[in-house]
Parts: C-alpha cells; structure tokens; sequence
C-alpha cells in the first residue's frame, strides 16, 4: 500500500512542524538557568513549552545538545545586537564606543540574565560542559574586552595598574552580579533591580567606574 502525501514520514512527530523553536529554546535556557543542567528534564522543559517530549528529541536531540543550542542562540542574539552597536557608533571616539558596548552589554544581560545565571553555575565546577562554556561565551568577551582596553590605554596612562584577568573580572562582574542579586536586593532593599529605573542608574554608574579605573582622565 503506498503512502499518501498527507501521511509524515517515519520517524516523525506529529505535528513536529508547528512548534516555535525561538519559544521553546527560551523556555529551556529559562529551566537550565533556575536549575542548572542537572536539575532539569528535557521533559520537564518539554512539559513547560506545552509540547511532546518526543518534538524536543526529535527537533534537538540530546539534553546536551538542548542546552547548547540555547546557550548558542543567546550568544548569537548578543552578538548580533553587539554588531549593530558598534555600527551605530562606527567612526567615534574610543570612549563613546567603549561606553555604548558596555551600556548594551547590561542591557542585553538586564533582559538575558539566563544566560549569566547559566554560566554561574557552570563555574561552580569543573566539567567538560564548563570548558564548553568558557569557550563558547567568556572567552569571546574576555578576547574583546583585552583588545578595547589594549587599544584604549596605547597612549593613556592606566589609573591603576591591574592584570587583564582583573580588569575582566571587575568589567564583568559589575556589569552582572546587580542581576543575580535579585532577591537579595528585594529582600533588604527593598528594590527589584528588574525595574526599568534600576536597570538605569545601573548602566549609568557601571559604565562611569569602569572608565574611572581605566585611565587618568585630564
């Protein structure tokens, strides 16, 4: 008996063709960031996305290959939107530029924090996951980070002698940590840092102590 043409092929889910990837791919960078890569289920994520766990296998394989593919279209959204930045900005001064990367690197974290909280707890440990993050998505921002500050300081003098690992360190953990504070700023503050104002005055302080420990300013 042949096969009708409105019958899938083998193999196939129903239905496999309706599912919002973009959605589903939030919902589990969403799930690993609260917790962690052992703590979730593809069908659990599956559960949350309201689809079949056999579409999560079928469209992204693994739990492994899951968690990657989420982390990668997070990276790829930042880097995407880093671009148009450094287009907006093509042909100004090396302050003006440093300051509106750092300004959307907050912003994009502000909105992503998923992803910060992600490699947080990959940090924790030592793992081939670990490894996999550190050169998927710190490394890159480390590499740019060392060759602003390397172009920047060729005829400025530093205000403080530091070594790049610091220097990444002090950038990237200011720029982040606001973030993953939530409840500790809620709790005894009183402040939900997610507030448009804070975001704000965030950005605006951040992007001033980083250019007032980069350099003398005359």
């Amino acid at each position: 008996m042949e096969m009708t043409e409105n019958k899938r092929r083998a193999g196939r889910p129903v239905n496999s063709e309706t599912i919002n990837k973009e959605t589903i791919l939030k919902i589990a960078l969403e799930a690993f960031a609260e917790f962690g890569f052992e703590g979730v289920s593809v069908k659990t994520i599956a559960k949350r996305a309201k689809i079949n766990d056999s579409l999560m296998h079928y469209h992204f394989g693994s739990k492994i290959e899951l968690w990657k593919k989420a982390i990668e279209t997070s990276v790829d959204k930042y880097e995407e939107e880093r671009k148009k930045t450094l287009r907006l900005y093509k042909g100004e001064d090396l302050v003006i530029i440093g300051k509106a990367l750092i300004r959307h690197f907050i912003y994009f974290m502000a909105e992503n924090i998923e992803l910060h909280q992600i490699v947080v707890h990959e940090m924790t440990q030592k793992t081939e996951r670990t490894d996999w993050v550190i050169k998927i998505v710190l490394e890159p921002i480390a590499e740019r980070i060392e060759e602003y500050r390397t172009a920047f300081l060729a005829d400025r003098e530093p205000i403080f002698k530091m070594s790049t690992a610091s220097y990444f360190s002090l950038a990237y953990g200011m720029s982040t940590t606001f973030f993953t504070m939530q409840h500790l700023a809620d709790k005894r503050y009183g402040v939900n840092v997610f507030e448009e104002k804070q975001i704000e005055e965030h950005v605006d302080l951040v992007t001033e102590i980083v250019f007032a420990t980069l350099y003398k300013q005359q």
